[in-house]
C-alpha cells in the first residue's frame, strides 16, 4: 500500500557537503566533539600503524591518552615487546617469540572488536532514539509522510500477525467442548 504525497512548488534544498576540506587546529571545546574526533582520529592513528607493520613489516608502538585520561594503546607484535625493546636498546627482532606475537596478537584483536561493539551499541541506541517523532515540529507534507509509513508498518505487522495466526492455529481443527468439566467455557467459532 502506498500513500500518495502531495507535490509542492517549493522544494526541500539540500545543503551541498563541504567535503574533504583542511580543518583549522585548534582545541575543540564542545566535549561531545571532542570525543568523537578523538575516537575517530585514534582510531585512524592505530589504523595506519597497523597498514605499516602489515606492509613493510615494521614493528611499532602507539600509546595514546583520551582526554579523560584514559591510556589506548596499538602494538605490532606487542606493545610491552616493543617498549622492552626500545628501553633496552637492542634493537634487533626478538627470537623465536612466534606464541608472544600470537598472544599479543589475538588481545589487540579483542581490544578492537570491544571497540567495534562499543561503537555498534552507541549507533544503535542513536538509531533508537532518533525513530521518535516530535510530530508538533512537523509541517503538512512532513506529517503525510509519517503518516504513510506509519499505515504501511500497521499493515505489514497486520499481515505478519495473520500469517503468523495461521501457522499456529489452523482454521480445520476442532476444538471439543466438554459442558461437564468445571473450567470449561464454551468455545464459539469465529468466523472473520
Amino acid at each position: 500500500m502506498s500513500c500518495p504525497i502531495p507535490k509542492t512548488s517549493a522544494t526541500k534544498k539540500v545543503a551541498a557537503s563541504n567535503g574533504r576540506r583542511k580543518v583549522q587546529l585548534a582545541k575543540i571545546v564542545n566535549q561531545n566533539k571532542l570525543q568523537v574526533t578523538f575516537s575517530k582520529r585514534r582510531a585512524g592513528l592505530f589504523k595506519k600503524a597497523s597498514e605499516l607493520s602489515t606492509l613493510c613489516g615494521a614493528h611499532a608502538a602507539i600509546v595514546v591518552f583520551s582526554p579523560q585520561n584514559r591510556a589506548h594503546s596499538f602494538g605490532h607484535p606487542s606493545v610491552d615487546a616493543i617498549l622492552d625493546r626500545f628501553l633496552n636498546e637492542n634493537h634487533s627482532p626478538p627470537a623465536g617469540d612466534a606464541e608472544k606475537l600470537l598472544e599479543a596478537n589475538v588481545r589487540q584483536q579483542e581490544v578492537e572488536l570491544g571497540e567495534v561493539e562499543r561503537e555498534l551499541k552507541l549507533q544503535q541506541e542513536k538509531k533508537n532514539k532518533d525513530f521518535r517523532v516530535d510530530i508538533k515540529k512537523l509541517d503538512y507534507y512532513s506529517l503525510r509522510t509519517e503518516e504513510c509509513a506509519l499505515t504501511n508498518l500497521r499493515s505489514e505487522l497486520e499481515a505478519k500477525v495473520q500469517t503468523s495466526m495461521d501457522i499456529e492455529a489452523p482454521h480445520d481443527v476442532i476444538i471439543p467442548y466438554d459442558p461437564t468439566a468445571e473450567d470449561s467455557l464454551p468455545v464459539i467459532p469465529y468466523s472473520g
